[in-house]
């Protein structure tokens, strides 16, 4: 069986299209966004589209990139979790593939997720990093279509985790998107 045979099906998707088509990889920083729980309750139950083009957490006038480059795709997201005082409690961050809309304790309890006392002031803020992973992830995509390969999720509550019960702004979350561009647009 020749080398080629054998070679990875989807190291393709990382190649240009036609010679001379270039590939651009930016860093660019998406909207950050303030969590505040809930009086009585203590409850974020708070989900974010990862969706560069749009949402509380894209890219600020994404548009401006639909007027340069023909297609794009998400290599990874990051995000930074900003504690914003010394509070009781502790809350679930965590990035999910599958939209749950509202996340529950249980949902972030039965996950793989990063649970922060929210007492803690750490010498460094903390990151989460999602990383496309698969063929779909790596797929291209149209620069002015949405596109969210996940979700950011955080969850905490009084009953369960000794969250603050009066209106608090517990964290800042600011995300950062890793994208490749490639084409040039014709429009």
């Amino acid at each position: 069986m020749s080398r080629r045979a054998t070679q990875n099906k989807t190291s393709n998707i990382n190649q240009p299209s036609f010679a001379g088509m270039n590939i651009v990889s930016l860093r660019l920083p998406g909207i950050p966004v303030k969590l505040t729980s809930i009086v009585t309750t203590g409850l974020i139950a708070n989900e974010q589209s990862m969706n560069p083009n749009s949402g509380t957490v894209g890219i600020e006038t994404f548009s401006r990139y639909t007027a340069v480059f023909r297609e794009y795709r998400i290599d990874s997201i990051r995000m930074e979790i900003i504690p914003l005082g010394i509070y009781t409690g502790a809350t679930y961050f965590f990035f999910s593939e599958r939209q749950l809309t509202t996340p529950t304790f249980y949902e972030a309890f039965t996950q793989e997720a990063t649970l922060l006392k929210n007492n803690e002031q750490l010498a460094k803020n903390k990151f989460l990093t999602w990383k496309n992973s698969d063929y779909s992830d790596s797929t291209w995509t149209t620069t002015g279509v949405n596109l969210a390969p996940c979700f950011f999720e955080t969850y905490t509550d009084n009953a369960n985790l000794g969250s603050p019960v009066a209106a608090t702004e517990l964290y800042l979350l600011r995300p950062t998107y890793y994208l490749r561009f490639r084409g040039l647009s014709s429009t």
